[in-house]
């Protein structure tokens, strides 16, 4: 494993490089980081974990590599939304003719 202490490094509004990994939908740098020993559970500053946000995104690949890490599918965030509640948001913005993930609502 590498520098764990790197790897889990934080932004100002708590991010890390998982969060962001996720987001874009890597699975080659999402694997990288998981391999590293990034913290799968580490929420950001409004409690969302990497699982939130590759559910939002629609990352269904993301999302099943950071359950095979052992990614917990009931966290809670600030708002009280859990990673299926983004799941189905995405699904319902598909389903509404949204080309992308709407945000706007959540």
């Amino acid at each position: 494993a590498g520098n764990t202490s790197d790897v889990n490094a934080s932004s100002k509004g708590h991010s890390t490089a998982l969060h962001t990994a996720v987001q874009s939908g890597g699975q080659d740098i999402v694997r990288l980081l998981l391999d590293n020993s990034a913290d799968v559970h580490t929420p950001d500053k409004n409690g969302w974990t990497p699982l939130h946000h590759a559910a939002l995104q629609g990352h269904a690949g993301v999302v099943e590599q950071l359950l095979g890490a052992g990614a917990t599918v009931d966290c809670v965030t600030e708002e009280g939304m859990t990673p299926l509640h983004c799941t189905v948001h995405v699904r319902n913005c598909m389903q509404a003719g949204e080309s992308t993930p709407c945000m706007k609502n959540v």
